[in-house]
């Protein structure tokens, strides 16, 4: 599980106008509802690593992990609009940076199907951002 300063930037970032404009963020994290808008899009944290550092006789703790964007649609209608969602939004989410340099941004992997391929109740594209986080 990330840390709460990790949760908290992405959902600041993922609440920015440029990406909402793209497409909406619904925080699903232990919520009951999913939203029946046609397209939006959710989050899962991972850690990856995790390690205490004593620095300059100083005590910080480094954590990289990884933040899985997931962008829903409905089913039935083909790839492309979620597809074209996820990588609008991933792009500007990439673009975005920690003012107090604590969290740094890595990478983007391409779209997954999130789904298999399968359009049950939502047909779901994923992308996974990795992260390093210095406390």
């Amino acid at each position: 599980m990330s840390s709460l300063y990790v949760r908290d930037k992405f959902r600041g970032w993922f609440a920015d106008p440029a990406i909402t404009a793209i497409c909406e963020y619904h925080d699903t994290i232990n919520l009951g509802d999913h939203p029946s808008t046609s397209l939006y899009f959710t989050a899962e944290f991972d850690v990856d690593y995790y390690e205490r550092l004593t620095i300059c006789n100083g005590r910080t703790v480094s954590e990289e992990g990884s933040v899985e964007i997931i962008f829903s649609g409905l089913p039935g209608r083909g790839d492309s609009t979620v597809i074209t969602a996820a990588e609008a939004v991933s792009d500007l989410v990439m673009r975005m940076a920690d003012p107090a340099g604590k969290l740094t941004l890595f990478q983007a992997s391409p779209p997954e199907e999130f789904s298999y391929g399968d359009a049950d109740d939502r047909y779901r594209v994923a992308i996974t951002i990795e992260y390093r986080y210095y406390k």
